[in-house]
């Protein structure tokens, strides 16, 4: 969240996807499942979420504009009525519990609480603002629980700690153990694992997004404390996933994995390091290179697998559409040359295992982790739209809904 790769928004999650997890970008918040009609669901629908929260965005004459809106399901034929929807600032951040939606966003540092009814609308109850305690705009927003929320500043590295239930604030927390090395930019994840907060800064350049500095901050909500550990090893770790057995894997994003796979100066093949989530310290003697894993160059994008214990990577098939040389690397990320790989032996050295019925995708194509199903979100052009596909049985994909807007993140309530 600090420029040049100020990642003040989840936007950035659909510009570029090495970061998937700002503020749960790309993740699940999973809520309480009150009874209620959401677009048409029943009220006696059974167990399950009563519906889906969908933060995103639309183009308009006047720039980037975000909204959140409703439906019932992400089966096929399901949208959003962004006639119903919330208007909010151009760069958004949303979590909630149940049917209360915090959304951070537009022009000032604040959190706006609404609740939603049974009529899928949507009431605005308080704000909280932070412009007094000297944060910026665009921070994201850590739910903890009905009394215990963060709003990470990363630009200030600082994160004010605040009650969702009062919408006071009861302190501030520095994270002056990620300060940005002088002439290097950051990039913050912000994850929520094992009941503390995880932020994984990423130190690079403007032009090739890469470096070898990797550093996290765990952040423990019962004691406020924060300690810091920093690895060398691997640069350019923009994406992130649990892997279900008490680690946080951290692995390239597509902008610095093409940028190696170019050849452009000082830049480092895409690798996987983790994290334990207990005590925040890299595992040391954890390092595997993401193009041998795949047997691809380049490969970026680490995401969950269909199943605990797995993950999914992105590597780019110069079969499906042969790279020129001298492509510039926007026109090797917006190929639609990438394939899915499974890779399920985390700590071995067995290589992963190509997805062949997934589609071909972009390198730019959102993986979206909602609840236990994972789908592949598609934008099209000027955002107007987000077609997902469901691929959590990576042997037969099946298209799901297709959303109005650019889908940043998808909460179930």
């Amino acid at each position: 969240m600090l420029s040049p790769y100020r990642i003040s928004s989840s936007l950035f999650c659909w510009l570029s996807v090495d970061a998937l997890q700002i503020a749960g970008c790309g993740d699940d918040a999973s809520g309480d499942t009150d009874a209620g009609t959401v677009d048409g669901a029943s009220p006696d629908a059974g167990p399950g979420p009563a519906g889906f929260i969908v933060c995103g965005i639309t183009v308009t004459p006047d720039g980037l504009t975000g909204f959140a809106g409703l439906t019932a399901s992400l089966a096929a034929g399901s949208d959003v009525d962004l006639s119903r929807a919330l208007e909010l600032g151009g760069g958004i951040s949303c979590a909630n519990q149940g049917r209360t939606l915090y959304v951070a966003g537009g022009e000032t540092a604040q959190v706006t609480r609404y609740t939603i009814g049974a009529d899928a609308s949507f009431t605005e109850d308080g704000t909280i603002s932070f412009a007094g305690v000297g944060v910026d705009a665009g921070g994201s927003i850590a739910l903890l629980s009905e009394t215990k929320a963060y709003y990470v500043d990363g630009a200030m590295l600082t994160v004010v700690v605040w009650n969702p239930s009062t919408l006071l604030i009861e302190g501030e927390l520095s994270l002056e153990g990620l300060a940005t090395p002088e002439g290097e930019g950051i990039g913050i994840i912000v994850e929520e694992r094992a009941g503390r907060v995880v932020l994984v800064a990423a130190y690079g350049d403007a032009v090739n997004g890469n470096n070898q500095r990797l550093r996290v901050a765990l952040i423990d909500p019962a004691t406020d404390a924060v300690t810091v550990d920093e690895t060398r090893s691997c640069g350019g770790s923009f994406t992130s996933a649990d892997g279900g057995d008490g680690f946080l894997y951290l692995g390239a994003g597509v902008r610095p994995a093409v940028s190696f796979r170019l050849g452009l100066p000082e830049t480092y093949a895409p690798c996987l390091v983790r994290v334990d989530v207990t005590t925040g310290e890299f595992d040391d003697g954890f390092l595997r290179d993401l193009n041998e894993l795949t047997g691809v160059n380049p490969t970026g994008i680490v995401s969950p697998g269909p199943t605990p214990g797995t993950l999914l990577l992105t590597g780019y098939d110069e079969s499906v559409l042969p790279n020129e040389d001298g492509a510039a690397d926007n026109e090797v990320q917006l190929a639609e040359s990438w394939r899915t790989y499974l890779l399920e032996d985390l700590g071995g050295s067995a290589p992963a295992t190509l997805l062949d019925n997934l589609p071909v995708v972009t390198g730019v194509t959102r993986i979206l982790t909602v609840n236990d199903r994972i789908y592949f979100g598609f934008a099209s052009p000027g955002f107007a739209t987000s077609s997902l596909v469901d691929i959590t049985d990576p042997d037969a994909p099946a298209d799901a809904a297709v959303l109005s807007g650019g889908v940043l993140q998808i909460l179930s309530y």
